[in-house]
Order: C-alpha cells, then sequence, then structure tokens
C-alpha cells in the first residue's frame, strides 16, 4: 500500500524509480538500516547463497524479529528524545537507564505509538518507579547531594519542546 502510494507519486511528477540494488548492495543496506551494522560475512553469503525468490523479504522479517533491530530502533528514539545521562540538563544515569528499559520495551513488545507517547505524557513519580517520568524530569541538586524523589519538573518551555518532540516523532511513524 504504501510502496503503491509512493510510486503513484513519483509517476505523477515524472520521477523514474531507482533500479534494484543488486542482493550484495541490499544485504548490506538492509543490516545497516535495520541493525545498524554490517552483516559477517557468514550472514552476507548465507544470504547470496539462498537460492528463494523471497530472500530478501525473509531476510527483512528475520531482522525485524531480531535483537539488533530492537536495540537500533531504541537508540533512534533516544536520539530523538535527547535523553543522556550525566550531561547538562539532562537526567541522572539511573533514570537514563531506565529510560533505556522503557523504549526498548516498547519496541520490543512492537507497542502502538499512541500507547507510548500516552505513557510519557501521563507519567507521574520517581523515575525509579516510573521510567517514563524519566523524559519529562531533571536532576535537582543542592550542594551536591540528591537522594530518590529529588526530581522536579522542567519548565512550562522545556516541556513544550518534550511535547513537540513527541509529536514530531509520532508524526514520523505514522
Amino acid at each position: 500500500i504504501i510502496d503503491a502510494g509512493i510510486f503513484k507519486k513519483m509517476s505523477q511528477d515524472g520521477v523514474d524509480a531507482a533500479p534494484l540494488t543488486t542482493d550484495n548492495e541490499f544485504v548490506r543496506r538492509v543490516y545497516l538500516d535495520l541493525t545498524g551494522r554490517i552483516p559477517t560475512w557468514e550472514q552476507a553469503e548465507s544470504f547470496l547463497a539462498e537460492p528463494s525468490s523471497r530472500k530478501r523479504e525473509e531476510l527483512v522479517e528475520r531482522l525485524l524479529d531480531s535483537p539488533a533491530y530492537v536495540d537500533q530502533m531504541s537508540r533512534w528514539f533516544l536520539d530523538r528524545f535527547q535523553v543522556r545521562a550525566n550531561q547538562q540538563r539532562s537526567i541522572s544515569a539511573p533514570a537514563a537507564l531506565g529510560f533505556y528499559d522503557f523504549v526498548r520495551d516498547f519496541v520490543a513488545k512492537d507497542r502502538p505509538y499512541n500507547s507510548f507517547v500516552r505513557d510519557i505524557v501521563t507519567s507521574a513519580g520517581d523515575t525509579d518507579i516510573s521510567p517514563a517520568m524519566a523524559l519529562l524530569t531533571r536532576p535537582m541538586r543542592s550542594n551536591n547531594s540528591c537522594t530518590r524523589g529529588c526530581f522536579q519538573h522542567k519548565s512550562a518551555a522545556t516541556l513544550k519542546t518534550y511535547t513537540t518532540t513527541i509529536q514530531t516523532v509520532a508524526l514520523s511513524l505514522r
């Protein structure tokens, strides 16, 4: 359905489709796109030796079901949300790891995006208990001491920025 819409628009605009890649190019590109890594020699050789006419589709499905894909997509989301530990205007390392696990679980379970965004926007409590809260909080320290529960909501302007980021990510995934 998506391809049909793209090819229709390309045809209307007078844009020719690029030729199909070779199997050598395809295996490298699909591994990089879906896992962030090039295939091992054995993985590439196995794909190239496969006689099936559906080997490309089968490889894509196998990679989409792999832990490497979950890691790659989790990193993609974290980059969009700019959640980093121990950096100025960021969150503590335990909160960042909790948010990473929250995002990774979302990707691994293939949860709907509206559910993911709802969990973030409606999160409340301590970041150790509610990892989604990590996106909406920052550490507040006095005299370099901080204990559990010392997180405070960001300013209205920062929350607006995060809301815009969440909306942008949600829209880009439609």
